[in-house]
């Protein structure tokens, strides 16, 4: 992506962005994002079909960096020497980044676009769940497996939801233990 285009979906993000802080998701038209980012009609739709493609694209952002495999040292937090079976460094983590987005989260968890909040996080989350249960760090024996996973990954949106709804007031760190004391 060169960057122009990527120019063109900063805007998008950060118009979709200020919009939901504001607006109930489902009253945001794509008319509004192309305002809001003062961009053409054209412009928007060489990017996006709709304003579901913007949100899940903006939760995917999110999402795809904080599910990698990869820890990397970042500028208020440094997981980068972290083993990768420390998973409790992979879940605070996801909660450094959903901190750094709260704005949006919030605005997301509090509208109509939850639904698709839930779907895009759940399906970027599964791996991770998997792994905490087929590792056994946070296992249950003689309850199948993917209701296991399942289970971790409701789990781990209620934490969510309740957290960046009451403005994210405990740190990354703490959220991170309650969920491994909830689980243990």
């Amino acid at each position: 992506m060169d960057r122009r285009e990527q120019k063109t979906i900063t805007k998008v993000y950060a118009a979709f962005t200020s919009l939901v802080k504001s607006k109930d998701y489902a009253n945001i038209s794509v008319q509004d994002i192309i305002d809001e980012a003062n961009i053409s009609r054209s412009t928007f739709y060489a990017h996006f079909k709709t304003k579901d493609d913007v949100l899940v694209d903006v939760c995917s952002s999110i999402f795809d960096h904080v599910f990698s495999a990869h820890l990397s040292k970042e500028k208020d937090h440094d997981f980068s020497t972290s083993d990768i079976f420390e998973y409790d460094h992979f879940i605070t983590h996801i909660l450094y980044h959903l901190y750094d987005d709260k704005n949006l989260v919030q605005g997301v968890l509090n509208t109509t676009g939850n639904a698709r909040f839930y779907e895009v996080f759940k399906e970027k989350s599964y791996p991770l769940m998997e792994k905490l249960v087929i590792s056994k760090t946070l296992y249950k024996e003689g309850v199948p497996e993917r209701l296991q996973i399942h289970q971790l990954q409701e789990s781990f949106l209620s934490l969510i939801t309740d957290w960046v709804l009451s403005g994210c007031k405990e740190t990354p760190e703490r959220i991170s233990e309650y969920f491994f004391v909830l689980h243990k």
